[in-house]
C-alpha cells in the first residue's frame, strides 16, 4: 500500500513537471526550456545532415540526434504513463492521449529515427519519413501562449473562415471555366481544359501573376479585369474575419491587458453577484513570491466564465468534465455554486490547467486558509469567495469583477457582476 502511494505520488509529480509550467514550478519551467532547446537542436541536426560533411562531423551529429530522440522517447512514455491525470474525466484516457494531435506529432517525429534502421536509406519512403521529423517544430506551439491564442481565434472563427474560403473556391472554379470558354478557341494549346483556367485563376486571384498563361481575346481580358477586382474583395474576407477575432481576443481574453475593463460594454440584464463579504484572494496570500491584488492584471477579472452548480466533494474528474463542456476562455474562469468541498487533486488540476479565477458561493467549505486554496493560489489562480449565485442559472456568462486596489494587500473586497455572454456590444 505504501509503495503504491509512493508510485502515485511520483506519477503526480512527474505529471506536474512535464506539463507546461504556469510560472510557479522551477522544475517544470526548466523541463520546458530543455524540451524547446532539444527541438531546435534536432531540427538543426536534421538540416546539417543534408550537407556533405566530414565523417567526424557526421558522427557528432549522430550522437546529438540520438540524445534528442532518446529524450523525446522518454518524454512521450512519461506523458502516456500520466495520461489519466491529464484526462481525469475520460473513460479511455490513454487512447485519448495517443490519438490527440500533440501526441501524434510526438509519435511521428520520433518514429523516423527508429524506422531508419529498418527501411533502406536509398528508398524514397525513407527520405520522406526523415522529412517528417520537421513535425517536431509544431510541438513548440504548446509552449507559446501567443501561438495558442492564434489557434484559439482560428477555432472560434472556423465556421466563418470556412464559409469565406468556400466563396473563394466558388470564384476560382467559376473563373477557370469562364476563362476556358473565352480563350480556348484562341489559345487551344494553352487553355487546354478547365484546369488550365484554374491555374490562371489561382495565380490571378492570389496576385502572383506568373505570366506563363494569360488571356489575349477582348472577352478574356474583360473577364480578367472583373475577376481580379472580385478576387481582391473576396480574398480579403478571411483576413478580416481573423483580424476581428484577434481584436475580440485582445478585448476579452487577454489577462495581461488592463484595457479589457475599459473596453467592456454592458447592455441588458446585469446581475450583481457580490455580497458584503465578497473577497478577492491574490496568489501572494499563499506564497511570498505571489502577486498582490494591485499587481494582478485587470483583464484577469473581466471575461467569459462558466457558472456550475455542485455540491459535496468536487473531484478532479468533475472539474475535468466541467472544463470539457465549457467553451473557449470561459473554462478558465469557473464559478461554483453550492456547498462545495474542493479536493486537493481538483485544486492541482485547476492550477495546472492555468485557470484564471475560481469563485465560490456563500457557505462553501473551501476556506482560503486551507491546503486546497493554497494549491490554487500557489498556481497563480485568483480566488473569489462569498459570491451570491443563488439567482444565477448554470451556463456561460461574462464576469466583471472589480476589486478594491489596496497597496500591499493580498486580499481585498470586491464587487462582481455577471451578464449573458450574448449581450456584449
Amino acid at each position: 500500500m505504501r509503495s503504491s502511494a509512493k508510485i502515485q505520488s511520483a506519477r503526480q509529480r512527474i505529471f506536474e513537471v512535464i506539463q507546461i509550467a504556469g510560472g510557479s514550478d522551477p522544475a517544470s519551467r526548466a523541463f520546458d526550456r530543455c524540451i524547446i532547446t532539444l527541438i531546435f537542436l534536432s531540427i538543426v541536426v536534421t538540416t546539417a545532415q543534408t550537407f556533405h560533411l566530414p565523417s567526424s562531423a557526421n558522427r557528432f551529429l549522430s550522437i546529438l540526434e540520438a540524445v534528442c530522440m532518446i529524450t523525446f522517447t522518454v518524454e512521450y512514455a512519461l506523458r502516456l504513463w500520466t495520461a489519466d491525470l491529464l484526462y481525469p474525466a475520460s473513460r479511455f484516457p490513454y487512447l485519448k492521449f495517443v490519438f490527440s494531435p500533440l501526441a501524434l506529432i510526438d509519435l511521428f517525429s520520433i518514429l523516423p529515427y527508429y524506422l531508419s534502421g529498418v527501411i533502406p536509406a536509398g528508398m524514397v519512403v525513407f527520405r520522406l519519413i526523415r522529412v517528417a521529423r520537421i513535425l517536431r517544430l509544431f510541438r513548440i506551439n504548446q509552449y507559446l501562449d501567443p501561438v495558442s491564442a492564434i489557434l484559439s481565434v482560428l477555432r472560434r472563427k472556423a465556421t466563418m473562415i470556412f464559409a469565406s474560403l468556400f466563396l473563394v473556391f466558388i470564384l476560382l472554379f467559376s473563373a477557370s471555366l469562364l476563362m476556358y470558354y473565352a480563350e480556348h478557341d484562341a489559345q487551344p494549346a494553352i487553355f487546354k481544359n478547365a484546369f488550365s483556367g484554374l491555374w490562371w485563376s489561382v495565380s490571378t486571384l492570389s496576385t502572383t501573376g506568373y505570366g506563363d498563361i494569360y488571356p489575349v481575346t477582348f472577352l478574356g481580358k474583360a473577364l480578367a479585369i472583373v475577376i481580379t477586382l472580385l478576387g481582391m474583395c473576396i480574398v480579403a474576407v478571411p483576413t478580416g474575419i481573423i483580424t476581428a477575432g484577434f481584436m475580440e481576443a485582445g478585448r476579452y481574453t487577454d489577462p495581461g491587458s488592463g484595457a479589457a475593463e475599459a473596453q467592456m460594454a454592458f447592455s441588458g440584464n446585469i446581475q450583481d453577484i457580490s455580497t458584503p463579504q465578497t473577497t478577492v484572494f491574490a496568489p501572494g496570500f499563499a506564497c511570498e513570491e505571489g502577486s498582490m491584488v494591485e499587481q494582478v492584471p485587470l483583464g484577469t477579472f473581466v471575461g467569459p466564465c462558466i457558472v456550475e452548480t455542485m455540491n459535496g466533494e468536487v473531484t478532479a474528474e468533475r472539474i475535468g468534465a466541467l472544463i470539457s463542456k465549457a467553451s473557449g476562455e470561459s473554462s478558465r474562469r469557473i464559478l461554483l455554486r453550492g456547498e462545495v468541498s474542493l479536493t486537493e487533486e481538483a485544486a492541482s488540476f485547476l492550477s495546472m490547467f492555468k485557470a484564471l479565477i475560481v469563485g465560490f458561493s456563500e457557505g462553501h467549505s473551501s476556506d482560503p486558509e486551507n491546503a486546497k486554496s493554497h494549491i490554487l493560489l500557489a498556481g497563480h489562480v485568483i480566488i473569489l469567495s462569498n459570491l451570491d449565485l443563488s439567482g444565477i442559472n448554470d451556463g456561460s456568462y461574462i464576469l466583471h469583477a472589480s476589486p478594491v486596489l489596496i497597496p500591499g494587500e493580498t486580499k481585498a473586497p470586491c464587487r462582481a457582476y455577471l451578464m449573458p455572454s450574448s449581450q456584449i456590444l
